[in-house]
């Protein structure tokens, strides 16, 4: 009787064991087929991350060494001459004549020094916009002879503005340069229109407007 409660116990056991396997065997099974499946995505990823890393690599070989202060700096640098002779040309009071050893600092006509923050806003305008010709006369013939200026004077003093148009006068005389020139000022539009009346056909005027509409509710 125990002999016969063994084997009956053994065999349970034995197909527990058999039922086990067998769910085992499946369970392989499909993680084979998962394992097939993500294989593709998984080399995928494997490129995308090799990928993000060359470009990480890359960011930081320009972030510490070709960073863009530098590069500013150097294309600054470049052109200094041209910016010192573009700037002492337009802003009014001619008092400056020059850059001092940083771009932060301006020199004055008896060799004291001011910075950018304490000069006009008219002057400063002036500096800005001598960095922006200078730049666009460095790029001689690799570009189109054309500038596109939109209000760059809206809120800088007479004495600027005439100083700026002159030598906006003088680079189309000069350079053969065609000058898009926007603003939203009428006595400003006013003025460029009396400088630059002289080229007849080849000076055109469009005026623009935006027109309201009420809504009655």
């Amino acid at each position: 009787m125990v002999e016969a409660e063994t084997v009956i116990q053994l065999a349970a056991e034995l197909q527990t064991a058999i039922d086990t396997e067998k769910q085992s065997q499946v369970s392989f099974a499909d993680y084979v087929i998962r394992k097939e499946l993500l294989e593709p995505t998984l080399s995928e990823l494997n490129q995308r991350l090799k990928k993000l890393n060359e470009a990480f690599i890359v960011l930081e070989e320009l972030k510490n060494n070709h960073s863009l202060g530098s590069a500013m700096d150097v294309a600054l640098q470049e052109n200094r001459i041209s910016i010192e002779k573009i700037f002492c040309r337009i802003h009014s009071p001619a008092e400056f004549e020059g850059i001092g050893e940083n771009w932060t600092l301006l020199i004055r006509k008896d060799g004291t020094k001011s910075k950018l923050s304490q000069i006009s806003t008219g002057q400063r305008a002036a500096f800005a916009l001598s960095i922006f010709l200078s730049q666009n006369a460095e790029l001689g013939n690799q570009a189109p002879p054309v500038i596109l200026i939109d209000d760059p004077i809206a809120h800088v003093d007479d004495l600027n503005s005439l100083s700026f148009l002159d030598y906006l006068r003088d680079l189309v005389i000069t350079s053969h340069k065609q000058i898009y020139f926007a603003t939203a000022n009428d006595k400003l539009a006013t003025l460029f229109e009396r400088k630059f009346d002289f080229l007849g056909e080849g000076f055109k005027k469009i005026d623009l407007s935006r027109q309201y509409h009420s809504v009655n509710k």
